[in-house]
């Protein structure tokens, strides 16, 4: 049996007992740039959190003004329109640093993928079509993003429904609905 090729990133990192430390092996990006995007998330889904309960404070200040003075309204409005403001610009940046690292997790598979076709032999290459490996190797590498791409989102909008749904109990407690 011939000697092994030394290990390249792609094959160190990979541990189907552990996907995300995979994923996250594969990605090679800091700790920091992972929660950079997360802190810009959060920023970016805060007027869906924060609006609930301010709408349910100014519902309140104009309802009960004995106990929410009406001069809070103007504030409310204020943050209200600050927090859809800022929406827009966190929004492209999340996508920004998000697409980036898509970005380079393709060429990372695409690179593990291509040093493995090399790793074969020039019989397998004489009996195989170019044309159908590449295909195979872009099919690949897409359904891999896919899937990884599908699991964080489906991720995500729990998590958002979910806080939508505490946002909306808060509201309608703060409002004397709930």
């Amino acid at each position: 049996m011939p000697p092994q090729p030394p290990l390249g990133p792609s094959e160190l990192h990979y541990d189907s007992a552990r996907p995300l430390r995979t994923l996250f092996g594969m990605l090679n990006r800091s700790r920091r740039y992972y929660l950079a995007t997360a802190l810009v998330m959060v920023i970016k889904h805060s007027p869906v959190w924060a609006i609930p309960f301010l709408v349910a404070r100014a519902i309140n200040s104009l309802t009960d003004r004995t106990a929410f003075p009406a001069s809070r309204l103007a504030l409310y409005f204020g943050a209200v329109v600050v927090l859809i403001v800022q929406n827009v610009p966190m929004h492209t940046l999340y996508v920004s640093m998000v697409s980036r690292a898509v970005r380079d997790l393709e060429k990372t598979l695409r690179s593990a993928l291509v040093t493995r076709l090399q790793q074969l032999s020039i019989a397998f290459h004489d009996r195989t079509e170019s044309g159908r490996l590449q295909a195979k190797v872009l099919r690949d590498v897409a359904g891999a993003i896919g899937v990884d791409g599908l699991a964080v989102e489906q991720h995500l909008a729990g998590a958002r429904l979910q806080q939508a749904r505490e946002g909306a109990q808060e509201g309608g407690l703060a409002a004397g609905i709930g």
